[in-house]
């Protein structure tokens, strides 16, 4: 008995002084089963928190990919509205089915023009205007029968031979007014009163509505306000602003509409 217990003795000395035969492999790892260099338990757990650091690392990534494909997805479909939208003529943007009444083919069409949209130089950006100009010539300047006030034909080329008073094609529009070169950009209440007078002699409309050059104009809203309204009457209708006490005028951003009888009387004034 006395030589089996030396036998264990030393077998359980020799695995203690071993500790490189007793390992145990987990996932990737191999720990060792010493108790007094490592903890088995504590292994394993850091294997688990190893693998679940690389689960989040990798739906993270995945996450990333997912954005950019939306965005992708979202710019794609922008672009092919744009040019949807770019393909749609002016008409029938503005016009839906190009359907209009009676009474608004008749102020659209009538030889002299029932009313027209004087688009007035805006002091915003002045340096970019014959790219706004070029962008209201595709949208509602043709239903709205416009026309530029311009210090130069430079502003909008295409109109250099559709000039109101000199060679204006009758019912095509854009057409420009092209003030004198003595009446500079700074003029406003001069080349205001240049422009009424040519207009009422030289275009005489029923009305005359009067906008700069960064306002959208619905033609149709315009025909049926105008429509009730008498041209032979005073009129100078708009979003009035207060200025001095006593003193309002129409704002020029929202627009405002002569009658003829006021146009007229301003044009002699």
């Amino acid at each position: 008995t006395q030589q089996k217990n030396k036998i264990g003795a030393s077998q359980f000395n020799c695995l203690c002084s071993c500790p490189k035969i007793m390992r145990h492999r987990i996932g990737k790892q191999d720990i060792d089963l010493n108790p007094s260099s490592t903890d088995v338990f504590g292994a394993h757990n850091h294997s688990k928190q190893s693998v679940g650091t690389h689960q989040e690392e990798r739906n993270l990534h995945n996450g990333v990919w997912i954005r950019i494909i939306c965005i992708l997805i979202f710019v794609t479909f922008s672009l092919l509205i744009v040019d949807r939208i770019s393909e749609v003529p002016a008409d029938s943007v503005l016009n839906p089915g190009n359907k209009l009444s009676e009474i608004e083919k008749d102020m659209f069409h009538a030889p002299a023009p029932s009313f027209v949209t004087i688009v007035m130089p805006s002091v915003v950006k002045p340096d970019a205007r014959p790219l706004r100009l070029t962008n209201i010539a595709k949208t509602w300047g043709p239903s709205s029968n416009a026309i530029y006030v311009v210090h130069s034909t430079n502003e909008f080329p295409e109109a250099e031979r559709n000039q109101v008073g000199k060679s204006s094609i009758t019912g095509h529009y854009p057409q420009i007014l092209l003030v004198p070169e003595d009446i500079t950009v700074d003029m406003g209440v001069p080349r205001l009163e240049y422009v009424i007078r040519t207009i009422s002699r030289d275009v005489d409309p029923d009305f005359a509505f009067f906008v700069n050059d960064h306002t959208f104009v619905l033609p149709n809203n315009l025909c049926k306000y105008l429509r009730e309204q008498d041209s032979s009457k005073d009129l100078y209708s708009g979003h009035a602003l207060k200025g001095k006490p006593d003193t309002a005028f129409n704002s020029g951003a929202a627009g405002y509409v002569l009658s003829r009888k006021t146009i007229t009387d301003l044009s002699e004034y």
